[in-house]
């Protein structure tokens, strides 16, 4: 569950590949970014992206 007041940002055009640009906003400040690889994700992948991201 990400912070309330945050928003998730996708972006396709900042990613290499078959990979996209994950961004947290809040008050208008990025919160932190990852690139996640497009593509079926398994829970436990996932897990880890959401502790990059700190949500």
């Amino acid at each position: 569950m990400r912070p309330a007041g945050c928003s998730l940002v996708v972006d396709k055009k900042l990613g290499k590949g078959s990979h996209y640009r994950i961004e947290v906003w809040g008050g208008g400040v990025m919160l932190a970014k990852t690139t996640l690889k497009s593509g079926e994700l398994s829970p436990g992948y996932m897990s880890i992206v959401r502790k990059q991201l700190g949500i």
